[in-house]
């Protein structure tokens, strides 16, 4: 059954003398859970705004801080206490993906991660969970969280009693959540599994490579002509640099749309680039040279673009329907076990790893495949 919840008290820290007393204060042996409240509405990187961290002192009492990254400029406190962060004491997030690249932010770029969305993905088979929704599922917690103070201002200072008490009951409940889904874990000898996931979300990058800005963007299937994809290369490429010198949400440089636009008739681009926000008066040698690339733009430079013929299409379906099959069998979410884009490379005949725990399991997926299409080959002949 549900509970509801009482605001534990906090610690308000909102100055580098603060900050070093309050790391200072933290058992070495804890754990450390961490949230993020963070603002992206006109920024191509977060804007850290709060961090919530709770921990358990020596009684095994909860203990939480607000940090107030408004007022801090040296990290090196909170740094060096995650680095003592081990596989026995780890740093505890939910969904953790955004939250890290608030935290590079601030100087803090890897640490032992326990990622309780993901243990949940691997423990259970359920997928991309809400923290509430987990909260009240294993702990029979009930947050009630309001969406309205979610979306609320957190870089307005002073923040509400709502924004507070919220902020808290985000990281607060962490440490007893990773407790449960640990033992899961550990009985089910994913662990080790759970390790490997959470490192592979150090390597995502909030920017893509300016050679391969093209091929994320969503509707770039549609282009097939060699000069055509020659100009969306460009043009992804220049407005992937402008979006991080600028720290410009892309489509305040140019919309996906646009791009797709140009990159068939390469006419002005004044005209739409008047409405960004990127200051383009200022650059009008960058737009010039832009412009000139466009106009030379040649079919011989176009990207290498092997579209999935239909009976490859046909092939992908069949894969992934196994893939579903083996995930469900061994209770995991199918695209923790192979996604789309690593299925598409091994369709087109390419090496592919899949990852240390998958790797096995994909081993006999596509043995199975393999002796399936020779049956339907020997039936068509």
């Amino acid at each position: 059954m549900s509970q509801s919840i009482k605001i534990p008290p906090h610690s308000y820290i909102s100055c580098n003398a603060e900050l070093v007393q309050i790391c200072a204060n933290m058992p070495a042996t804890s754990l450390l859970a961490i949230d993020c409240e963070f603002i992206r509405r006109v920024t191509f990187l977060p804007v850290p705004a709060l961090l919530q961290l709770a921990w358990l002192d020596s009684n095994g009492n909860k203990e939480c801080a607000l940090i107030d990254p408004l007022g801090i400029d040296n990290w090196q406190p909170l740094v060096n206490r995650l680095d003592s962060a081990n596989h026995n004491n780890p740093v505890v997030m939910h969904a953790a993906g955004e939250d890290i690249q608030v935290l590079r932010q601030l100087g803090i770029k890897t640490f032992t991660l326990f990622d309780t969305q993901l243990a949940c993905a691997l423990a259970t088979g359920e997928d991309a969970l809400g923290l509430s929704t987990l909260l009240a599922g294993e702990l029979g917690v009930n947050l009630s969280s309001s969406v309205r103070v979610q979306r609320s201002n957190w870089l307005k200072r002073p923040l509400s009693q709502a924004q507070l008490d919220y902020a808290v009951l985000d990281v607060i409940h962490l440490p007893a959540l990773y407790a449960k889904l640990r033992v899961r874990l550990d009985t089910l000898e994913r662990t080790q599994w759970l390790w490997q996931e959470c490192d592979q979300l150090f390597t995502h990058t909030s920017s893509w490579p300016e050679e391969s800005a093209w091929s994320r963007i969503k509707g770039s299937n549609r282009i097939s002509k060699p000069l055509e994809l020659t100009r969306l290369k460009i043009l992804a490429a220049w407005r992937e640099s402008i979006a991080v010198e600028c720290n410009r949400p892309r489509n305040m440089i140019l919309a996906d749309e646009t791009l797709l636009a140009l990159c068939k008739n390469p006419h002005d681009l004044m005209p739409e680039l008047r409405s960004s926000s990127f200051g383009h008066q200022a650059r009008s040698a960058q737009i010039a040279a832009l412009q000139l690339k466009l106009q030379q733009a040649s079919d011989k430079d176009a990207p290498p673009r092997k579209l999935l013929t239909k009976a490859q299409r046909d092939e992908l379906k069949r894969l992934k329907s196994m893939v579903s099959a083996c995930a469900a069998k061994i209770a995991v979410p199918p695209r923790l076990l192979a996604n789309k884009r690593r299925l598409s490379a091994k369709i087109r005949g390419k090496e592919v790893d899949f990852g240390a725990w998958q790797n096995p399991f994909m081993q006999q997926v596509l043995a199975q495949h393999h002796e399936q299409e020779q049956i339907l080959l020997q039936e068509v002949e």
